[in-house]
């Protein structure tokens, strides 16, 4: 009878520490949930800031030799904007 009650109060136990774990990992999911409603609900916002900016771009390559001599070398310039 003793060891009936035990095995009972063993499983109860851990019944109720799984579902303290399972709150929590719905909790942290609901956390993340708010997180993109949010920034969801801001993306238009986000998109007409971005149209307000232009973006310039500077992109160089130089090949050199052990002697310090370069062989080859190119600069290109970008400006990216909305038109």
């Amino acid at each position: 009878m003793v060891t009936w009650r035990l095995a009972t109060l063993a499983i109860a136990v851990t019944t109720v520490g799984a579902g303290t774990v399972a709150v929590q990992e719905r909790e942290e999911d609901n956390e993340l949930d708010r997180f993109m409603e949010q920034v969801l609900a801001r993306r238009d916002d986000n998109r007409i800031a971005r149209r307000q900016y232009v973006f310039d771009e500077l992109e160089r390559f130089t090949v050199t030799g052990y002697d310090g001599e370069v062989y080859s070398s190119f600069t290109l310039e970008f400006v990216w904007y909305r038109r």
